[in-house]
């Protein structure tokens, strides 16, 4: 029944992300009555099986939900974060992963007085990797389709999957991974696959 519930302007509430204020203006009860989402709910799920939906699904979720999501938890912004890339909406994917950094690294000093935001650090993360990087796990292989932000020059992380561990480092030009330790592997860059037995470099 979420669709056929009331909406509100939600803009004042998501500038105070993660403060819960909408909870001095309405009650839990009546939030529950209308349009309005703590985190990625439907976008989680377009996280974790991408496969799943066609890119145009996949958008149109991402923006009808977010304009009903206040992100009162820490990792909702990554999670947008990474569909928005994997989407190719890098600048808006690129905003959501600066508002997620800024929970414990923003300017409010007093943000992690009670302790770090341990999960929404991992989420960043994984913002960098399978945002960015665009890294995702097929039958027989690992895949990499990256479109860096326009600030970044260089992203560089150490990633293991299947026994390999592998360094891998992307610019907007160039992909370098090489195998660290563990067996070969099949690398999938764009639509071409690689044959990993130690390094392989690729001009994009």
């Amino acid at each position: 029944t979420f669709l056929d519930k009331p909406e509100i302007d939600l803009t004042s509430y998501k500038k105070k992300q993660g403060s819960q204020s909408i909870l001095l203006d309405y009650s839990r009860k009546e939030v529950n009555e209308m349009q309005i989402l703590k985190q990625a709910d439907v976008v989680m799920l377009l996280y974790l099986f991408p496969d799943l939906f066609s890119k145009d699904v996949i958008l149109d979720n991402l923006h009808y939900y977010e304009q009903h999501t206040i992100h009162d938890s820490s990792l909702s912004k990554a999670i947008h974060a990474i569909v928005a890339a994997r989407c190719g909406e890098i600048t808006i994917a690129y905003k959501f992963f600066k508002e997620a950094c800024l929970i414990d690294l923003g300017p409010n000093p007093k943000s992690s007085d009670e302790g770090i935001h341990a999960a929404s650090l991992g989420a960043i993360w994984l913002a960098i990797v399978y945002g960015f990087a665009n890294i995702t796990f097929k039958k027989d292989r690992l895949a990499l389709n990256p479109e860096l932000p326009a600030e970044w020059e260089e992203i560089q992380f150490l990633i293991q999957y299947r026994g390999t561990k592998l360094s891998i480092s992307l610019t907007k030009n160039e992909i370098n991974i090489t195998k660290v330790c563990g067996p070969e592997l099949i690398v999938e860059i764009g639509h071409e696959e690689y044959l990993l037995t130690q390094d392989i470099n690729v001009n994009l």
